[in-house]
């Protein structure tokens, strides 16, 4: 389905009222200089009218309470390409209790149910919480149960080695030191080849505690 960034940026304003008003019925959703750029960036990127690399995800960073989850999650049914929201210490708990999880996880599945509006039948990933999950586990399986693994760091070496599998990504890690001290300097290097970087203003406001 084709729409235009005008039509579909007043859909995600809806949407963000929407779930704004999920919080607290008394709030509706600020569209501010602190989320203007990153709105007007990922409705682009969403609705297919960039000319950036779109088997690039999106790798969104900001302050705690800049709204990151939810603006993200108000683009999680899109036209060009919808997804499903997962925290990263969710995908953690999933290899310890199988590591065959991780297959499973960057494979596309169809959508549950009917299509959505927008007609997709398979979807993109989103992880959010990046950087928050514990690092280094060992898997239930009796064979992996002496093997650490920082499970994050296995994600990203796969999804580098397959770049036909789009993934974007919540987190307040925004440089490479972080980056490299959470997955190491691999990953860290790999970053900016695997996604668009999309920083939220250091000047955001805490929206929890101005609530």
């Amino acid at each position: 389905r084709t729409v235009s960034t005008k039509a579909f940026k007043a859909e995600i304003i809806e949407r963000l009222n929407i779930l704004v008003k999920t919080r607290d019925k008394n709030r509706t959703f600020e569209l501010d200089r602190f989320s203007a750029g990153t709105i007007n960036f990922l409705c682009d990127y969403f609705t297919n009218n960039s000319k950036d690399n779109k088997t690039k995800g999106i790798w969104l960073t900001g302050r705690i309470g800049a709204g990151k989850t939810t603006i993200f999650k108000a683009f999680e049914d899109n036209p060009f390409s919808s997804f499903r929201i997962v925290k990263a210490q969710q995908i953690v708990e999933g290899y310890k209790r199988d590591p065959d999880f991780l297959e499973t996880l960057l494979s596309e599945k169809p959508l549950s149910g009917e299509e959505n509006k927008y007609a997709h039948k398979t979807f993109d990933l989103l992880i959010e919480e990046i950087g928050r999950e514990q690092l280094n586990v060992n898997a239930g399986k009796e064979s992996f149960k002496n093997e650490a693994v920082n499970v994050l760091q296995r994600v990203f070496s796969e999804l580098y080695e397959r770049p036909n599998i789009r993934v974007h990504c919540c987190t307040n890690a925004d440089s490479t030191e972080k980056w490299e001290a959470l997955y190491g300097e691999a990953i860290a290097s790999r970053i900016g080849e695997m996604f668009h970087i999309v920083k939220m203003s250091e000047e955001a406001p805490d929206r929890r505690k101005t609530a």
